[in-house]
């Protein structure tokens, strides 16, 4: 009789620690998976972000471009406009003069 009571009460503690294992590994998962769902969402808002990245820097670009173009248009005006007058830019040749 000893002994069957002493098997019941090791299997009862078996058991118990199966229980609490699966419970235990329950618990894991459900972290393991909130974390993945963390990460997916971190990983979405940093390639927003990079895609904001690259959409600004071709905003820049562009107005450094247009920038540039008028520059070079407002060159090519005066350019034409001593040209036609005949005298050269003053402070182009302020140097020379002396």
């Amino acid at each position: 009789e000893p002994r069957t009571g002493a098997a019941k009460n090791l299997s009862f503690i078996t058991s118990w620690e199966h229980a609490k294992e699966a419970e235990m590994e329950a618990e894991l998962k459900k972290l393991e998976e909130q974390l993945e769902k963390k990460k997916a969402a971190y990983k979405e808002k940093l390639k927003n972000k990079l895609a904001m990245l690259h959409k600004s820097a071709e905003e820049k670009r562009a107005m450094a471009e247009a920038k540039r173009g008028e520059e070079i248009i407002m060159a090519e005006e005066m350019a034409a406009k001593y040209r036609a007058k005949g005298e050269a830019p003053t402070k182009l040749f302020g140097l020379l003069k002396a």
